[in-house]
């Protein structure tokens, strides 16, 4: 919880949270209402951290829904690159399969990695690969998906 400090409007103090002790030795859980968006973006982030390791330490295959969604943007593509690394975090070949509404890190993949999902006005979902599509392989992914030049771009109205 943050609060400003008595009689200094500008200071601010930075409170934890911590489980009270009850009768009997049992501990109270914290008021969770109040966490911030931050705050529960970072639990699923813990969360979804130990399966990312155990995948890069012993091969596998890793699938997380919305990885975006708990991980700050300059993280992600990180995470990515990590899987990538042959040499020294992969040594089992792991995969890391993900969705995400994150159109930067288009960059950061090939075309063969790309599967771009499309709803119709009736709500009908397509899904198609960029192998589908006519890409380059040194195309710039980011521009010409934000462009419409893949499809996949909601319109509104």
């Amino acid at each position: 919880a943050v609060v400003e400090a008595k009689g200094d409007p500008g200071a601010v103090v930075v409170l934890a949270i911590q489980p009270q002790p009850l009768k009997d030795g049992e501990q109270s859980k914290p008021d969770c209402s109040y966490d911030s968006d931050g705050k529960l973006r970072l639990r699923d982030f813990i969360k979804m951290f130990p399966f990312l390791v155990q995948a890069l330490d012993n091969g596998g295959v890793v699938a997380i829904d919305e990885m975006d969604a708990a991980i700050h943007p300059v993280v992600l593509p990180e995470l990515v690159r990590w899987f990538y690394d042959k040499g020294n975090r992969n040594k089992h070949n792991a995969q890391l399969w993900l969705t995400c509404h994150s159109a930067s890190l288009l960059d950061d993949l090939h075309k063969e990695e790309i599967i771009i999902c499309e709803k119709d006005r009736q709500g009908r979902t397509r899904v198609y690969s960029l192998m589908d599509v006519k890409v380059r392989r040194d195309e710039n992914h980011y521009r010409k998906y934000l462009s419409g030049a893949y499809g996949g771009v909601p319109h509104l109205g």
